[in-house]
């Protein structure tokens, strides 16, 4: 065996003994009561993220380690550590974020960036109906991060549950193919045109949730964000951000019909937006087969939401380094304050996660006091 793949089982014991079974079922099973709709009177889900003041070393990676190999030793590692923070952190491998996973197969470019968006490749209405499905085929950036996903999956036997990668909903997806002003006009003056990339898009997404869902034995549907544990039964995850830019009719009109077809799908569906998507509570509430919501309460008021989105609705809410309107930045300590007393106060599921922004701290100094601040007793 050679240097690389003795690192990797080693930090695959070292995985196996931070986590064992009995603490993987029991973060599963705290999740659950928020995915089975159960109030936790105990405490709320919390997962927090901070930094560590003497984590565990990070392994020295040998030169020669293929892309596919780094990403798995950085990303066993990375658990290996997080495994130090006692909190509801549930520990998968990460897939990444690229923004331009699904409009690479239609031949967008990348642009470059922290998330990668596209450029354009529709400049007219009659582009749009030549369009049709493309296949998820090398050389594009969805199959690159398949077959990560599956190198990952197949080195750790299937043992090690592994998050979906950063799914874009249909809009999202139709918007980086048209280009996003153009597409957003296009909805009130095209909107035959709209319709149709619309639904190669959903078909799009569904092949690729199906294309993960076989290749990976232990696939948590769940990327917004990929700290939680989400069961298979509750459906898949995607991100539309255009709820906090367009209005209730486009939405109702242009989003939601797509992702309750994902729903129906998949047996129910994660909406995850950035921004502040307040004023589309009434759409999310008849959003058919919508089991969460997940947004930042920097830039959506949580308060609001809390008392007006149905209980049957599981909110995941983190803190961003972000505002919008006079929505306060916040800590961690405070977020998960606030939190607890919105759930306790409101009698809701809450799922709380919460970075660190502004200042360097210690994770393992604060566990006790954030688990603490996390009751609801």
């Amino acid at each position: 065996m050679n240097q690389i793949e003795y690192l990797i089982d080693s930090l695959i014991d070292q995985y196996n003994e931070t986590f064992p079974a009995e603490r993987i079922a029991a973060l599963e099973r705290r999740a659950n009561k928020v995915w089975d709709n159960a109030f936790d009177e105990d405490r709320m889900v919390v997962a927090a993220m901070e930094k560590l003041s003497a984590p565990r070393a990070m392994p020295e990676i040998p030169a020669d380690a293929t892309p596919n190999q780094r990403y798995l030793i950085n990303e066993l590692a990375g658990l290996v550590n997080k495994g130090l923070w006692q909190d509801d952190n549930y520990p998968a491998i990460y897939s990444g974020l690229r923004q331009a996973l699904l409009p690479s197969c239609f031949g967008c470019e990348e642009k470059p960036g922290e998330f990668g968006g596209t450029k354009a490749i529709i400049h007219n209405t009659a582009e749009v109906y030549k369009l049709t499905k493309p296949a998820i085929a090398p050389g594009t950036i969805a199959h690159e991060i398949l077959e990560t996903m599956k190198y990952c999956n197949d080195r750790t036997k299937g043992e090690i549950p592994i998050y979906i990668t950063d799914m874009q909903g249909p809009y999202s997806i139709a918007a980086q193919i048209w280009g996003i002003e153009d597409f957003m006009m296009a909805c009130y003056e095209e909107p035959e045109a709209a319709h149709h990339l619309l639904q190669i898009c959903t078909e799009l997404i569904e092949d690729y949730f199906s294309l993960m869902m076989g290749s990976i034995n232990n696939l948590i549907p769940l990327h917004c964000l990929p700290m939680l544990y989400m069961p298979k039964s509750a459906g898949v995850a995607v991100s539309d951000d255009f709820l906090a830019v367009t209005s209730k009719d486009t939405a109702a009109e242009f989003s939601v019909p797509y992702l309750e077809k994902i729903a129906e799908t998949f047996g129910g569906i994660v909406v995850h937006s950035c921004g502040s998507i307040a004023h589309m509570a009434d759409i999310l509430n008849n959003l058919k087969g919508l089991r969460a919501v997940n947004f930042s309460a920097t830039e959506t008021d949580l308060p609001y939401m809390a008392e007006n989105i149905s209980k049957d609705i599981a909110i995941i809410t983190h803190c961003s380094p972000l505002t919008t309107g006079d929505l306060p930045l916040i800590d961690q300590r405070e977020h998960i304050i606030r939190c607890a007393k919105i759930a306790k106060d409101v009698k809701r599921n809450l799922m709380c996660i919460a970075f660190e922004h502004h200042k360097d701290s210690d994770a393992l100094a604060h566990r006790d006091e954030y688990l603490k601040l996390a009751s609801l007793v």
